[in-house]
């Protein structure tokens, strides 16, 4: 894997990421100005030095509001699915799949950070389809799933506490649909703290600085998690990105 934290490599990426845009816009006969929020956040990516908002890509003009009111319908289709979700999620658990969240180490203060990814920089991890087929089929809903990022199951430990940080773009929404709450699991993005509760969403700008805090005891606190394109993208904006995410996913998994 890349080391995509190294400014050079960073600056590489950038520009090998403008020069493929170009090619595929001139290709598909879309003008540039369709693209200038998208072309300026790469010319951008690793400057920001905003206190509680940091990622790597950071497209203009978007609202960036930590805790946004959007309509999301399609979110309520995979609600509907909750017991079934849950169920296949405590499977998952119980044959041992379930393992530890790449970024645990760097992450998590203390206690345990795990993940079972489902898509993954958007593509559908291999037999997620057979291991939990109807958690995959409620994903199939949202739009652009096979695009727009990420879908795991999300565990943390009694105990646990995830240090502030951000996500690397602000083009998607992070939502969290919760399975096994207890008490008192809160969530900080921005300058406001939150609760889950089993069976609704949370959904947030992660690119905006976010830490978790799980309190002691014996549950773990458990999400769904998955990621939908920011609803102020346009449509152009929303296929550049489409073609980014699977230059970026190549880059990391090579």
């Amino acid at each position: 894997m890349q080391d995509t934290e190294d400014p050079s490599f960073l600056r590489r990426e950038v520009e090998q990421c403008q020069k493929l845009l170009t090619l595929w816009s001139e290709q598909e006969g879309i003008p540039r100005t369709s693209l200038d929020r998208v072309y300026e956040g790469l010319s951008e990516a690793g400057k920001h030095q905003d206190q509680l908002r940091y990622g790597t890509y950071l497209f203009p003009g978007l609202d960036m509001d930590p805790w946004p009111t959007v309509e999301l319908p399609f979110l309520d289709e995979v609600s509907g699915a909750f017991y079934e979700i849950g169920d296949e999620y405590r499977a998952c658990l119980a044959g041992g799949t379930i393992g530890r969240h790449p970024e645990a180490l760097q992450l998590a203060s203390r206690g345990l950070w795990s993940t079972y990814p489902i898509f993954y920089m958007g593509a559908l991890v291999a037999n997620r389809a057979d291991a939990c087929p109807r958690t995959v089929e409620a994903l199939r809903r949202i739009p652009d799933i096979d695009f727009a990022g990420t879908a795991n199951f999300s565990r943390l430990s009694p105990g646990t506490c995830v240090k502030p940080h951000c996500g690397f773009m602000n083009g998607r929404l992070r939502c969290h649909l919760g399975l096994d709450i207890p008490p008192g699991s809160s969530i900080r993005v921005g300058g406001e703290w939150r609760n889950w509760r089993e069976g609704d969403w949370l959904v947030f700008d992660d690119s905006c600085e976010h830490e978790v805090s799980i309190p002691s005891g014996e549950r773990y606190r458990a999400v769904l998690l998955l990621d939908v394109w920011h609803p102020g993208l346009s449509a152009v904006e929303r296929r550049a990105l489409r073609l980014l995410l699977k230059i970026w996913r190549h880059r990391v998994l090579d």
